[in-house]
């Protein structure tokens, strides 16, 4: 069953109140990791700052330095693959670029807004 194309918006990236919030329509939305950090459970907020004090603050901002790096590199070529461009994935990139090869949304470009490699932040 064909699953038609989601509509495309336009958003604008604004600060309101200090935070970065998306505008649509006039409208501001707070973006997915906003809301994934908001609804995160307090065992899961617990678990990362055990670890952050296991690691260490400085290991701990180098990790999620790394991480948010790699995110970005991935948000930016997926929205280039479904705008229909060429995109150089870096190494780092690539076993995540790789591992969206099953969702459909990669061989479906009608699709015009990044979900697949968000739902794997989804919470337990």
């Amino acid at each position: 069953m064909a699953v038609p194309p989601l509509p495309h918006y336009r958003a604008q990236q604004v600060v309101v109140n200090r935070r970065r919030r998306y505008e649509v329509a006039g409208q501001h939305y707070p973006g997915v990791t906003t809301i994934l950090s908001a609804t995160k459970p307090p065992a899961d907020r617990a678990a990362l700052a055990q670890w952050r004090q296991r690691v260490g603050a400085a290991e701990a901002q180098r990790i999620a330095g790394q991480a948010s790096s790699v995110g970005t590199h991935l948000h930016q070529a997926l929205a280039a693959h479904l705008r229909g461009e060429d995109s150089t994935l870096r190494d780092p990139v690539q076993p995540y670029w790789a591992s969206m090869a099953p969702v459909d949304l990669i061989g479906n470009k009608s699709r015009t807004l990044p979900i697949a490699p968000k739902s794997r932040q989804l919470h337990s």
